[in-house]
């Protein structure tokens, strides 16, 4: 039993050392949905201008740059997730 009381007593001045609040962690990650929402978005955007300009048969660049957009955000959101703690 004192193990366990150690290791929750522990464990909550490992997450009250850091110094940030749930409410910080959920506006970090509600920032990243946005900023994901944002580059898929402008991305799809640029590959509708370019349909409508270049190519007014198929879609092709409406979909060369959702999906590049979606690559670049996933890529985006794995790096900012994976950062340590500053």
């Amino acid at each position: 039993m004192d193990r366990q009381k150690s290791r929750v007593e522990t464990d909550k001045k490992k997450r009250s050392g850091s110094g940030r609040s749930g409410y910080q962690d959920a506006i970090k990650y509600a920032n990243i949905g946005m900023q994901m929402c944002l580059i898929i978005g402008v991305g799809t955007y640029l590959g509708s201008f370019l349909d409508g300009r270049y190519s007014p048969g198929r879609p092709l660049y409406v979909l060369a740059g959702a999906l590049l957009s979606t690559c670049l955000a996933i890529y985006i959101i794995i790096k900012e997730v994976s950062r340590k703690e500053e």
